[in-house]
């Protein structure tokens, strides 16, 4: 389908990392698989690529069977993805370099976009309205150090901008982050990742 799955994919991911008996291999390899397709699939440029998280499961399946696209307009993913680089950062936090070393080219090809928002209002407005939409590559070459670098960019970027609704009930942000898969940003995912980690 599109984007909007990462909300799913990466809650089943917590779950098993924080609360089953499976090996962390059997729980990273969907968000390896996860990153590869969309590396793959919007680097072609004679694929349209998968629709951006602001597009519902539905409404890309829909698309997909029917093969009519025009609730996508002109929009194209082609070349870029929202949702890869929150998922580089949140296995780099693990040290988990061997596997990002095997989906490296297909990150490393797209370019890598996000909303900051400007206050923890915006963030949970479903389209900000004073938010900046950032696109970036990765620097050629990328080295380990500066990933790591990008992990405190992006929390100690947190600081103020997510809401601290957020945290008061363990459900809420769980809830929030399926409800609106085009706020798993950067800091976001991070900022989840610890949340759901202090609570085990």
């Amino acid at each position: 389908s599109g984007e909007s799955d990462v909300s799913g994919i990466l809650l089943i991911y917590w779950f098993l990392a924080l609360h089953a008996s499976t090996s962390r291999f059997a729980e990273e390899r969907c968000l390896l698989d996860y990153v590869s397709a969309i590396g793959v699939v919007n680097a072609d440029k004679d694929l349209f690529g998968f629709a951006n998280p602001y597009y519902s499961t539905s409404q890309c399946l829909e698309a997909l069977i029917s093969g009519d696209r025009s609730v996508f307009g002109e929009e194209s993913m082609h070349g870029a993805a929202y949702t890869v680089f929150p998922i580089v950062l949140l296995l780099a936090r693990r040290l988990r370099r061997c596997a990002l070393a095997g989906i490296w080219d297909v990150v490393s090809s797209i370019r890598h976009c996000w909303m900051q928002m400007e206050s923890p209002a915006e963030f949970l407005s479903f389209r900000a309205t004073d938010g900046k939409l950032t696109s970036e590559s990765l620097p050629m070459p990328t080295s380990w150090a500066w990933l790591l670098e990008q992990i405190e960019r992006f929390e100690s970027n947190n600081a103020g901008s997510i809401p601290e609704e957020l945290s008061l009930d363990p459900r809420m942000p769980l809830l929030f982050a399926l409800c609106h898969p085009n706020r798993m940003t950067p800091g976001f995912v991070l900022w989840l990742d610890n949340f759901l980690s202090s609570r085990v």
